[in-house]
């Protein structure tokens, strides 16, 4: 059992009161039968004698309640506790965190690059299905399994906030909704402010002649979301009409998601604050300056190059 599955599983069993002191992670497969599970605990040194233990299920009547997957067995267990163990189906749970404003692409790679974990990934999800969370899994579970779980809890997270949504919200659909908040979580991961943010860009979408100008939507643009772009933007990538996700040379929001929204801003989205920002520029301490007017926003970007550099 890898580093990380072991702090996955403490974790979740401190949660449930019942963190063993010292134990063995004890894997039983889907199908084993009664002599295997046996075998492979005696060869584990879990158990004294296989013979007993098949006796101790066929006294007991529990053989058919064997299930499969991983189990913490105390180390001095008696046979009789390694039973009640492996009959009562509190596996070992770990847990994997996705975390806000990946692209689709990196949660791939992040599932795929975790050891705990098995099977192949079918395809890479649809960008902006995905809910960025914290997930238990067992050893049963697979890299698939947490992409599925990840895409329903999104579908099930924005119809709930959707219904909540502000009644003069500027985009027209849960799907435009998911668009905008995958912007919010790129600019910013300050959550007290992603609802001005929010407030800028659907200032601009509602504002004749405005276009969104967020320079995360010509990145994504240029990269797919496979990478991080690692440099500043060139005029040339500004000035190009031929990246459709360039909201400095398209009307409106870009085609798609440029990542996977945390339910925060989502959130934001859909429940923008009440502001009269058109603009906002990076301050020094990790935030935003918001401004109404283009005075506004000079007066904060030289107030940046001048202290934040």
């Amino acid at each position: 059992m890898g580093a990380a599955g072991l702090i996955g599983y403490s974790a979740f069993a401190d949660a449930q009161g019942d963190t063993p002191s010292d134990f063995t992670a004890f894997n039983i497969e889907r199908g084993q039968s009664a002599r295997t599970i046996g075998e492979n605990l005696e060869a584990a040194d879990l158990i004294d004698s296989a013979f007993f233990f098949r006796m101790s299920l066929r006294l007991s009547g529990r053989a058919g309640d064997i299930q499969a997957g991983e189990y913490a067995i105390p180390s001095g267990a008696t046979l009789d506790e390694v039973v009640e163990i492996i009959t009562s189906g509190d596996v070992i749970q770990r847990t994997v965190t996705i975390p806000e404003g990946l692209t689709s692409w990196q949660v791939v790679e992040l599932l795929n690059a975790n050891e705990d974990l098995s099977g192949e990934i079918v395809a890479v999800p649809i960008e902006g299905s995905l809910l960025p969370e914290t997930y238990a899994y067992t050893s049963s579970d697979t890299r698939q399994d947490i992409l599925d779980r990840a895409s329903a809890a999104m579908a099930k997270t924005l119809e709930e906030l959707w219904a909540t949504r502000a009644s003069d919200v500027a985009v027209e659909s849960a799907a435009e909704a998911v668009i905008l908040a995958s912007i919010i979580e790129k600019e910013t991961g300050v959550n007290s402010e992603r609802e001005f943010v929010s407030s800028v860009y659907s200032n601009r979408l509602e504002t004749r002649g405005w276009r969104l100008q967020a320079d995360p939507t010509i990145i994504y643009g240029l990269t797919d979301g496979r990478m991080d772009l690692g440099r500043g933007l060139r005029r040339s990538e500004i000035d190009d009409a031929g990246n459709l996700y360039n909201t400095y040379q398209h009307d409106g929001l870009p085609p798609g998601p440029i990542a996977n929204p945390g339910r925060a801003a989502l959130e934001a989205a859909l429940n923008p604050a009440t502001t009269d920002y058109f603009f906002f520029v990076a301050d020094c301490e990790g935030g935003h300056n918001f401004g109404e007017t283009l005075a506004d926003h000079n007066r904060n970007v030289a107030f940046f190059r001048a202290n934040c550099g």
